[in-house]
């Protein structure tokens, strides 16, 4: 549980809250060959507490943050880096599999992409967890 000190309605009175849910939003093209586009958003850090966890607040923040992002930046696309082990719950909110340039990658019926491509289509690894980008578009 992260707390932090902020200062209340009044502005004369300090009080601690507890930080629930948090993400980061970076302008941020998709793919290395489009840096100067700068209408993808990118986000990052994306983290509930787990005492909160399936309750749907991480649900309610990403929907918000991904329009707040539409109407002041003008977003047409956001994405991420996700662990593979949760890319089921962003398919269920509309996102989907995307390679290094941002091109769909063609699932098979059971959500997996043909073995030959695992290596060389959107799935890495950053230690010793396994990453694949996810995009949704605005």
């Amino acid at each position: 549980m992260t707390r932090r000190l902020v200062p209340t309605d009044d502005e004369e009175t300090l009080a601690w809250q507890q930080i629930i849910s948090v993400i980061s939003f970076f302008k941020e093209a998709l793919c290395s060959r489009n840096k100067a586009d700068l209408s993808s958003a990118r986000f990052r850090k994306f983290a509930t507490d787990p005492e909160y966890r399936s309750l749907g607040i991480g649900s309610k923040l990403l929907t918000y943050s991904i329009s707040q992002v539409k109407d002041i930046w003008g977003a047409s696309e956001v994405w991420c880096d996700a662990r593979v082990m949760t890319r089921h719950w962003y398919q269920r909110r509309g996102f989907r599999e995307v390679d290094e340039n941002g091109a769909d990658i063609d699932l098979d019926s059971d959500g997996s992409a043909e073995a030959k491509d695992i290596p060389q289509r959107g799935r890495f690894w950053k230690g010793e967890v396994e990453y694949v980008r996810m995009k949704i578009d605005l």
